[in-house]
């Protein structure tokens, strides 16, 4: 299916991943995994240096899942809308309802890898009839419980509880994006094995330190957030970004409704849904992307360099 497709989809993020399984389960071989907010790949550059580089100089097809592209790229694209395909689902794309080649996911039901999963059965069932059809729909099939599991921690629905969360930590704490995709195109069952179980046990133990560190660390400050008073906890991450946050605005203690991470040249924003609190909005104001609950954008965004510049600078 995908044989003869380029494929871009977002870096560092679990459901990044799960497009990279679907992709090159079905016969995708070039894929580049990217930041959502303007910042480097996995190839060195951003989302849009790449879809205009494939505008320009590739034959293929293009596929994008999970991410998208700014308006002025888009406009670009559309000389090419019957070679490309766009499925995303963060509130940062919905300015590309109005193109034919974009399906945006409004209101956010469904993540980059459902999306594209829900895609690939369309295409399957106008290609194939009988026999082949029901062979291809099978193999398919194979990942329906992977893409649930990927959806409910994507979209924070927790529905699914230690299933989700020791898939999650497969990839976020042990493996990282380019194992976790040959892990699952090798077994695509989520359930653990022994060897993947004493690794997240392990990494387990040291996220519950972590979070320990970062409860006496956090910086919690009032500050105007979208015209309201909120307390805001700042804290500097090295990883658990999402169970970091978590533990942070539940605790009765700190009463946080906003937490603020920073990790090198990146800041991720995370907030309850008792807050009111918009993070997509947040990072957009900075350039950056995500969903109302998690978002993230670029400290150069925001500073106008990176922390290494800074230190390039004083030396």
């Amino acid at each position: 299916m995908f044989e003869d497709w380029k494929a871009l989809s977002h870096g560092s993020c679990m459901d990044g991943a799960g497009v990279g399984v679907l992709f090159k389960f079905f016969g995708g071989k070039d894929i580049s995994f990217t930041s959502p907010t303007g910042g480097s790949s996995s190839v060195g550059q951003n989302v849009n240096d790449l879809a205009k580089e494939w505008f320009y100089n590739d034959p293929r097809k293009l596929l994008l899942a999970d991410i998208s592209v700014s308006v002025e790229v888009a406009q670009l694209l559309d000389g090419r809308k019957y070679d490309i395909v766009l499925l995303d689902h963060h509130a940062t794309a919905y300015h590309l309802k109005q193109y034919s080649w974009c399906e945006i996911q409004d209101p956010n039901t469904r993540c980059g890898s459902k999306m594209l999963y829900d895609w690939i059965r369309k295409q399957l069932l106008k290609t194939f009839d009988n026999s082949a059809l029901k062979h291809h729909l099978d193999n398919l099939e194979r990942y329906k419980r992977f893409v649930e599991l990927v959806n409910d921690y994507d979209l924070w629905n927790k529905q699914f509880g230690l299933e989700t969360a020791d898939l999650a930590a497969l990839h976020y704490d042990c493996l990282g994006q380019e194992l976790f995709i040959e892990r699952f195109l090798d077994y695509p069952k989520p359930e653990l094995l022994s060897q993947e179980r004493y690794l997240i046990s392990v990494q387990n133990h040291k996220k519950e330190k972590e979070i320990e560190q970062k409860k006496k660390h956090v910086q919690v400050v009032n500050k105007l957030v979208g015209g309201k008073e909120c307390r805001v906890g700042f804290v500097s991450v090295n990883g658990y970004y999402n169970e970091v946050a978590e533990a942070l605005y539940t605790d009765k203690d700190l009463n946080i409704d906003l937490v603020v991470m920073l990790s090198g040249n990146r800041v991720s924003f995370r907030a309850p849904e008792r807050s009111g609190i918009d993070c997509s909005k947040l990072a957009e104001k900075f350039g950056g992307g995500g969903n109302k609950r998690t978002s993230g954008t670029n400290l150069s965004n925001i500073i106008g360099s990176t922390p290494l510049e800074m230190v390039m600078d004083k030396i």
